[in-house]
């Protein structure tokens, strides 16, 4: 399956990762979902036609690089939970949470988002490549990226970590004013 699906990649975050470790942020554009979700819908808990949906997201995991089951997603609830991933789980089986990190090559993370903020983690733990996708929501960005941290820096012992959000705005950067050491480095 081949789309003319955009994707957004940052030249700074990109430079830090290993060869083996791909992301993105994706648009409304290059699937195949009618109106009113206009394309690129990959939301399993929408109204639009679970088909749509189904090739939409095998667009996505195309262009990361896994197959179609292995693009994870959560049934995000607007919280600060996080889930470490061990193993792939169906679709319809999907936890409950906003954040979730994993160590195991060949997983793909996905986090959807509307008015709220994609936040993309990596480090190097002791087995290797880490990463992890959050979703921050209406409770703030802080409080999203905080638990996903902890996971990774200590259940995971990896450090230094790097966090990649691609929209900045003044919640952020009053959070990070008041409590600078949660990001070693932000792109």
């Amino acid at each position: 399956m081949i789309s003319n699906c955009p994707v957004f990649k940052e030249d700074g975050f990109s430079a830090g990762l290993p060869t083996g470790v791909a992301y993105g942020f994706y648009g409304r554009q290059g699937g195949v979902s009618a109106p009113p979700y206009e394309s690129l819908n990959c939301g399993m808990g929408s109204d639009d036609d679970p088909a749509d949906i189904t090739v939409n997201r095998s667009i996505v995991a195309q262009s990361l690089g896994v197959e179609a089951p292995s693009l994870l997603s959560l049934y995000q609830t607007h919280s600060a939970d996080c889930r470490p991933v061990t193993a792939l789980w169906p679709s319809e089986q999907r936890p409950e949470g906003d954040a979730f990190v994993t160590d195991r090559p060949g997983i793909a993370l996905g986090i959807l988002t509307a008015d709220c903020a994609p936040v993309l983690f990596y480090a190097v733990g002791r087995n290797g490549p880490v990463v992890g996708a959050a979703h921050a929501g209406w409770r703030g960005p802080l409080e999203a990226c905080w638990r996903p941290r902890l996971i990774i820096c200590y259940r995971m012992r990896v450090c230094p970590l790097i966090v990649f959000m691609p929209v900045w705005g003044r919640v952020l950067l009053n959070a990070l004013m008041k409590c600078p050491m949660i990001f070693t480095k932000i792109f």
